[in-house]
Formats: structure tokens, C-alpha cells, sequence
């Protein structure tokens, strides 16, 4: 029906040379057929999400138009295959599991009152899949953490203008 569908994927020359100029930790010779693997970010599907009318739920039972706890309104829930994702962490605080995700999930753990020696990184097995979610305001938090959503996974290593631009075309 003349519907041209844009994914996650589709990007420019102008956004790879920003993604390997921005981004630390992926290999030299990274193209676009290393999207997935290096820069794919999700949480473990028993990640508990707290929504405003205060239950909570796994984040794979969370539903477009769910309303969190802090108030961001979903909209939009990504399912990711991790069989070929790049480092699956559980994320440690004062010797407290506080998360399991991918390496790429943009996270500001700032607000815990935690120093950084309190904090670790272990790698263990993926889950077969892993959940984001898109929200209105671009974040949201579980357990004291902020978490950038699912378009920040690219978004966080494009420059302003490159992100304006993009916008623009729509």
C-alpha cells in the first residue's frame, strides 16, 4: 500500500562515521553488518518495571501505552534474539544485583549514592531474548537506575546535528 517501512538498522554513512568516531568499544573495521551485535542493547526479560498505578511487572508483560512509575509513557517494546550480541552483563552494586543487560544499554548509575568501587560488571549467559522499551521522554529508571531507551542504543553516539537531521527527513 506505498508504505515504506524505515528499521533500526538504516543508517547512513554520515551516522557510521559518527558511531566509530563516538563509540569506544567496537573493533576497527566495524560496518553496518555489526549493528546488531555491538550496538543492540536490551534487559533480561525478568527485569522488574514499575508502572504508575504501582504494580510491577517483567519488562517482556510490558505493553505499549503502559504508564511507569516516573511517569514515561511506553511506546514502544523492542524483542532481541541474543544468540550473536556482543558481552551480557549483571550489573552489581554494593553486592547487590541490580540489573542483567546487554554491554550497549545506556545506563546512569550517578543517582545510587554509590562510589564506582562499589560497582561491578560480570559477564554472564544471555537469555535467548532481551526487552527495551521506546518511551516518551527517551528514559527510565529500574531499580535507582536510569536507562536510556532502546534508541539510545544508537542515538547516544550521534551528534546533535546528525540526530536533528535525521528527524528532519520525517
Amino acid at each position: 500500500k506505498d508504505i515504506i517501512f524505515a528499521d533500526w538498522d538504516e543508517i547512513d554513512e554520515e551516522d557510521m562515521r559518527d558511531i566509530r568516531k563516538n563509540c569506544d568499544f567496537i573493533p576497527f573495521n566495524f560496518d553496518k553488518t555489526n549493528i546488531h551485535y555491538y550496538l543492540d542493547g536490551g534487559l533480561h526479560p525478568d527485569t522488574n518495571i514499575d508502572l504508575e498505578d504501582g504494580r510491577s511487572i517483567k519488562i517482556s508483560d510490558v505493553d505499549v501505552n503502559d504508564i511507569l512509575y516516573t511517569g514515561e509513557h511506553v511506546k514502544g517494546i523492542v524483542k532481541i534474539d541474543t544468540n550473536d550480541v556482543n558481552e551480557y552483563n549483571r550489573i552489581i552494586i554494593d553486592d547487590e544485583e541490580m540489573l542483567k543487560c546487554n554491554k550497549n544499554v545506556e545506563l546512569s548509575i550517578n543517582n545510587l549514592g554509590s562510589d564506582l568501587e562499589s560497582i561491578s560488571f560480570e559477564e554472564i549467559e544471555p537469555p535467548q531474548y532481551s526487552y527495551h522499551l521506546i518511551t516518551d521522554t527517551g528514559y527510565f529508571n529500574v531499580n535507582g537506575i536510569r536507562i536510556g531507551d532502546y534508541n539510545r542504543c544508537i542515538d547516544r553516539y550521534l551528534s546533535e546535528e546528525n540526530i536533528r537531521n535525521s528527524l528532519s527527513k520525517w
